[in-house]
């Protein structure tokens, strides 16, 4: 993942769902939550690989917002969590799915012309019924309307 940060440099974090792993101490915060499912970040640098409690949202901001400084609270996980969702194969895929949502909004906002689809270069978009199509390709792109920055002149209406 882009934009994630751990002390100020550069990591991979992802959303995971965890299995609590044994606490350090029984003290620690997390003592209590051994063998629950929790919601987590996992943060992977340098080699390490850690977990951040992410039931509130602070795992992310800490990694994102915070750029992983002091500065920015989090509660950490024991080191011997186990992730239980995504897999490996579903992480690989939501990444494939999340990098063609990308490409797709930016060929819709016409910052590249390529379609996601096949790799042609559109020239133009149409709208047949419900549904808008690449030119000259004719890959269905989606449901809806050509995006603005597709309508020539006299398709614009003020």
């Amino acid at each position: 993942m882009t934009g994630t940060f751990w002390n100020g440099e550069p990591c991979e974090a992802r959303h995971v769902r965890v299995i609590v792993g044994k606490a350090l101490r029984p003290t620690w915060w997390c003592a209590n939550l051994e063998g629950t499912e929790r919601l987590a970040i996992e943060v992977k640098q340098h080699g390490q690989v850690f977990f951040l409690d992410n039931a509130d949202s602070s795992g992310w901001r800490k990694v994102t917002e915070g750029r992983g400084m002091p500065n920015f609270p989090h509660s950490s996980l024991p080191g011997d969590s186990t992730v239980v969702w995504p897999s490996e194969e579903e992480s690989e895929s939501l990444k494939s799915t999340a990098e063609m949502m990308e490409k797709m909004s930016n060929l819709m906002q016409r910052k590249i012309e390529e379609c996601f689809r096949c790799g042609t270069t559109v020239k133009a978009m149409e709208k047949i019924g419900r549904c808008v199509y690449a030119r000259p390709c004719g890959c269905r792109l989606w449901q809806g309307t050509v995006p603005g920055a597709w309508k020539s002149r006299k398709q614009m209406t003020f």
